[in-house]
C-alpha cells in the first residue's frame, strides 16, 4: 500500500526523499510548506522502516 497521496511508483532502492515525494505527488499537489514536508518525510521513513523490519523479521525465523 502507499502512502496517502502518492501516485507514482518510487522504484528505487532507496527510501523516499523530501524531493522524491514533491515528484510523486499529483500535479498541482506540490506542498509548499517546510513542516508539511518534515512530516511527510518522516512518516514516510517510518513506514519504509516498518516494513524493512518487518521483513527482517520474518526472514530471521
Amino acid at each position: 500500500m502507499q502512502p496517502y497521496g502518492f501516485y507514482s511508483q518510487h522504484d528505487a532502492v532507496y527510501p523516499l526523499d523530501v524531493a522524491d515525494t514533491q515528484m510523486l505527488l499529483p500535479k498541482g499537489a506540490r506542498i509548499r510548506n517546510k513542516k508539511q514536508k518534515r512530516r511527510l518525510h518522516k512518516k514516510s521513513m517510518r513506514q519504509h522502516l516498518k516494513r524493512q523490519t518487518t521483513k527482517e523479521t520474518l526472514f530471521a525465523c
